[in-house]
C-alpha cells in the first residue's frame, strides 16, 4: 500500500527489518491492540504508533544513507555482486553478469533495475 501510495523508502530500508529488529515491541503493541479487536472499543492505537515509528526510522536511515551518499549500505549481497559485476566490466550484458556472479536473471535484473533507479549506473 505504501508503494502504491508513492512512498520510496520500502525498496531501500526495509520496514520489515526494522520490525524484525523491534519484534519484542512489535509483538506487544499487536497484543495491546488485539485485546479490543471485534468489540465496541477496538483501539488499535498501540499498534498504529509502532507502524508510525517504524516509518519515522526508516525516513531517517534513508535521509542518513542519502547524506552519506553510501551505495553498499543500500544493497543486498546479491546486488552488491551484480555492482561489483557491471563496475569491472565495461559494457557488461546480462547474461555475463549471470554467469559471473551465478544469481538468477530475476536477481540480476532486480539487481539492475535497483542501481538504475539509483542512478549508479547507466544503461548503454
Amino acid at each position: 500500500m505504501l508503494l502504491k501510495a508513492g512512498y520510496k523508502f520500502d525498496p531501500f530500508v526495509s520496514h520489515e527489518k526494522i520490525i524484525e529488529n523491534n519484534k519484542a515491541d512489535y509483538y506487544k503493541a499487536l497484543n495491546i491492540a488485539q485485546e479490543t479487536w471485534k468489540t465496541d472499543h477496538e483501539d488499535i492505537t498501540p499498534w498504529l504508533f509502532f507502524f508510525l515509528k517504524v516509518v519515522r526510522k526508516q525516513a531517517e536511515t534513508a535521509v542518513k544513507l542519502i547524506e552519506m551518499d553510501e551505495v553498499e549500505a543500500w544493497l543486498s549481497d546479491r546486488q552488491k555482486a551484480v555492482r561489483k559485476c557491471v563496475l569491472k566490466n565495461d559494457g557488461v550484458s546480462r547474461k555475463e553478469i549471470i554467469d559471473e556472479t551465478g544469481s538468477p536473471a530475476p536477481t540480476v535484473n532486480q539487481a539492475l533495475q535497483k542501481l538504475l533507479d539509483m542512478k549508479k549506473i547507466i544503461r548503454k
